[in-house]
């Protein structure tokens, strides 16, 4: 096997710019799109530039036919080949999915909880009545505006 390194090169080249171009759209277009067309076109252009920079670098290699030990036939039948890639891509695409799932399930969890927790606050620190709270040996740990006026 044998490289052409500038196409080695190039594949580097065309790979950073267009993971660079995935970053920015998801990042600095993200005032444009929206949820799913954002990721879709984000996910996409990352995609391309994955198989875009393998791809040339596949153009860069040259194989030579050799006598090596397998005698000019490979290890595995290019059926069991195949197969395997393939059940690997479905696995890694259904793992891949499942995590986006998990992700944006757990970021509406998240940003629900931070509401809540705003709306709490809000409201213990508009209500009329003082509140304290002690901790397990007497000690005042919180109180509330209104509080701060009755006690001084």
């Amino acid at each position: 096997m044998a490289y052409d390194p500038a196409l080695f090169a190039l594949s580097l080249i065309v790979a950073h710019l267009l993971a660079t171009t995935a970053l920015y759209v998801r990042f600095r277009l993200a005032r444009g799109m929206q949820g799913p067309v954002l990721v879709s076109t984000a996910a996409l252009v990352l995609g391309g530039a994955v198989a875009a920079m393998h791809y040339t670098a596949m153009e860069a290699a040259t194989f030579h036919a050799g006598t090596g030990q397998l005698g000019g036939q490979t290890a595995l039948p290019s059926v069991v080949l195949a197969g395997a890639v393939c059940v690997l891509v479905l696995l890694t695409l259904g793992l891949t999915i499942l995590s986006t799932v998990v992700h944006t399930r757990l970021t509406s969890v998240s940003v629900s909880l931070a509401e809540g927790a705003r709306r709490h606050a809000t409201v213990l620190q508009t209500m009329a009545d003082g509140l304290l709270t002690f901790d397990a040996d007497g000690r005042i740990e919180s109180t509330n505006p209104a509080s701060q006026r009755i006690f001084g």
